[in-house]
């Protein structure tokens, strides 16, 4: 009967603490995991989402009057070091344009443009695609409203490149080629040895007066202790305000 209880009340802990458990793995331990895949990986901090292309229209030719030419042109770019497999915008067309030229990569169903790159966009290229209409008189009648008025909508494909490119040890070589690292690391290295070792000092040393009795210790006490239970941000404000070299009360 008894292990019979100890059982359920194990699996009772359990599944108490499986919350907890779950929220460290979330918080903590999938983060770490993520930065050490991301520290073997030759990518920037602009890699971590797929690249998408950027579209940019401009007005070649803007008609005057009815049976006039609007010429526009859609620049097409991938600004990124990684390649697009596809991609595909849709423009909304004004009313009264008739299409006359289009590049074979470009179609018109009713009032949409459609315009799809099936090989997608190599690294750090740009498409150009001309497009011309002829306007009639329901566009003036609307108002000869401007092209640039509706922006264009952007899908693409592209593959993540914190999956796709290979484990590398690159990272590591570029921080340790780098002439200001091992300086850094002195400096990084002294602060926290001698850093830790003062405060324990200090600390020991100021333990040891308050520890006897006299008058007011119990006020000295409690200013030592205010550093620790002051707001981090309040008191990291204070010393900005302090040291403002223009209206700092003591750096001015």
């Amino acid at each position: 009967m008894r292990g019979g209880l100890k059982a359920r009340e194990a699996r009772l802990a359990f599944w108490m603490l499986l919350p907890t458990f779950s929220i460290v793995i979330a918080i903590v331990i999938l983060p770490v995991i993520a930065n050490f895949w991301i520290a073997f990986k030759p990518i920037q901090l602009g890699d971590l989402r797929p690249p998408k292309p950027a579209v940019r229209e401009s007005v070649r030719a803007q008609p005057k009057a009815a049976g006039e030419v609007l010429e526009v042109r859609y620049r097409i770019q991938n600004r990124t070091d990684n390649p697009i497999t596809w991609a595909r915008f849709t423009d909304e067309l004004a009313p009264g344009l008739r299409p006359v030229e289009l590049p074979d990569a470009c179609h018109v169903a009713g009032a949409l443009l459609t315009c799809e790159l099936p090989g997608g966009l190599a690294p750090k290229k740009t498409v150009n695609l001309e497009v011309r209409f002829v306007a009639g008189s329901d566009y003036f009648a609307a108002g000869a409203p401007y092209p640039r008025d509706s922006r264009p909508r952007v899908e693409s494909r592209a593959p993540n490149p914190i999956l796709s490119k290979p484990f590398t040890v690159q990272n590591f070589a570029s921080v340790l080629t780098d002439p200001d690292f091992w300086p850094m690391l002195k400096v990084t290295l002294a602060y926290t040895v001698f850093g830790t070792v003062l405060s324990i000092l200090l600390g020991l040393f100021a333990a040891q007066l308050l520890s006897p009795p006299f008058a007011g210790r119990q006020v000295l006490r409690g200013l030592f202790l205010f550093p620790y239970v002051a707001p981090v941000i309040a008191v990291a404000f204070t010393w900005v305000f302090l040291l403002d070299p223009f209206a700092g009360t003591i750096n001015a």
